[in-house]
């Protein structure tokens, strides 16, 4: 965001005309966002290691024509320490992944975020993190200026790390931290109930992890990393499947980046009875650095474009039975206003 002082605007016509570039650039950069890919080089990522590669390879097919992303890639690798930094094209890199030599070595992340966070190119960029660690050090240290520097660039993290997320007993290809799942036909919906995940607790908070808390603030998404292990696939076309979904999502989220700058944490039952009055609460709201905090929760219970009620904590109650969409709208006082909507399925018993 660009931000200008009062005695900016008593400048001339000529300044006024440079501003005005200045910020075309701007949003452009913004539409065609630098690309970082964070590798961790550790023999514990010897089974995803071709998948990714491949992956990446198909990212690079999808965005033929956008030379601005795919020509000036970052990437970094890491063990116990940053081990390598260069500045090539997407499919040069993808090709480089196939062939890097994996060592036993513990994982910590923390150099390669502490040399990204004085970059540049970091501002409005998409961030790709693969790592199957635990990256201790990151977890570990005081890193509160390091976030903070982090989250002032508006980049958007992905994290392809040890996670497992389980929606309606179906194993999820990425999950976003307002309840929304990729799943395998590339669709995005609402996950009515969680299993055997290690992401969220079992008092509904989610865990503490760096990584995961990086992505869940800048609006990206987690990716369960043994989703790629190609070892123990026995369905046809799994791997294919599953890069051809993620490389769509990816280059979907590259091509309209910034849309998921607003987002919030939603305490509210996935199922009920008729005649039962249905609590929703916010337990948490975010916002990405450089736009402003939720400040406006409006709720449409009946889907019908009106809004019921607003607020942090707000019920209802339905008639019948059925499964309902809840669309609750975040916005902010920018000017002008950060605006998402959310959909909150809800299935309603006799």
């Amino acid at each position: 965001m660009l931000f200008l002082s009062h005695n900016c605007f008593r400048k001339s016509y000529l300044l006024a005309f440079a501003l005005m570039l200045a910020m075309a650039n701007f949003a452009q950069a913004k539409s065609e966002p630098h690309l970082f890919i964070i590798f961790d080089s550790s023999v514990s990522m010897q089974h995803s290691q071709p998948v990714i590669a491949e992956m990446l390879q198909a990212l690079d097919a999808k965005l033929s024509g956008k030379e601005k992303i795919t020509q000036n890639v970052k990437y970094l690798s890491f063990r116990e320490k940053l081990v390598g930094e260069k500045t090539s094209t997407l499919g040069l890199i993808s090709q480089e992944l196939t062939n890097a030599i994996l060592l036993d070595s513990t994982e910590n992340i923390l150099p390669v975020l502490e040399s990204i966070a004085s970059t540049n190119e970091l501002n409005d960029a998409m961030v790709l993190v693969f790592t199957d660690g635990r990256n201790l050090e990151l977890n570990n240290s005081d890193t509160q200026n390091l976030m903070d520097n982090l989250l002032a660039r508006r980049s958007e993290f992905h994290f392809f790390g040890p996670v497992n997320v389980w929606c309606d007993e179906k194993q999820a290809v990425a999950f976003s931290g307002d309840s929304q799942i990729l799943s395998k036909d590339g669709t995005m919906s609402a996950c009515n109930e969680f299993q055997q995940s290690n992401f969220i607790n079992d008092v509904g908070q989610v865990n503490v992890d760096k990584l995961l808390k990086l992505a869940l603030m800048t609006g990206g998404l987690i990716w369960p990393i043994e989703n790629f292990a190609s070892k123990g696939r026995d369905a046809p076309n799994a791997m294919q499947d599953l890069i051809e979904v993620t490389s769509d999502k990816l280059s979907e989220i590259l091509l309209l980046k910034g849309e998921k700058l607003l987002s919030a944490i939603i305490n509210y039952p996935k199922n009920a009875v008729v005649g039962q009055t249905v609590y929703f609460e916010i337990k948490d709201s975010f916002h990405v650095q450089g736009v402003g905090e939720v400040t406006s929760w409006r709720w449409d219970f009946d889907n019908d474009g009106q809004f019921e009620d607003a607020g942090k904590f707000v019920s209802t109650s339905f008639d019948e039975s059925g499964t309902f969409v809840i669309s609750l709208e975040l916005a902010n006082d920018d000017n002008p206003a950060v605006v998402r909507v959310l959909e909150l399925p809800v299935r309603v018993s006799e």
